[in-house]
């Protein structure tokens, strides 16, 4: 009966909400679209390379520069996710543009104005 309740309160709830204009999904975050195609390699690429990546800077492109500097090569381009600031998500996301072995052919470069997630631009931190 109290589960009932609370549905029925719920649902209510939400109905206002929805007449209000209010809207009850989550905001979807905004990704950054790389355009272009081609990998990047984790082993060769400088600060440039690396900064060409969706949702990669120039402080995680550091960050993976100094990761390699003090570890070494990459040895599988899973290793990523033990660099500072790339989680499993982040490295899910980059995996198809990234390789430890062979040249850097990614060939392409990020939107001049990307939104951060769940902001609008106007938004936007400069």
């Amino acid at each position: 009966m109290i589960r009932l309740a609370r549905t029925l309160l719920l649902s209510l709830a939400l109905a206002a909400l929805s007449v209000c204009g209010v809207s009850t999904a989550h905001a979807a975050p905004t990704e950054e679209k790389a355009e272009g195609t081609g990998v990047v390699n984790l082993n060769t690429a400088g600060e440039p390379e690396l900064d060409l990546l969706p949702g990669v800077g120039p402080t995680r492109a550091q960050a993976i520069l100094e990761w390699r500097k003090k570890h070494g090569a990459f040895k599988k381009v899973d290793d990523l996710t033990r660099v500072k600031g790339f989680g499993r998500k982040t490295f899910l996301r980059l995996r198809p543009y990234l390789t430890v072995s062979g040249q850097t052919t990614f060939r392409g470069r990020k939107s001049a104005h990307t939104a951060v997630a769940g902001r609008p631009p106007a938004m936007e931190a400069p």
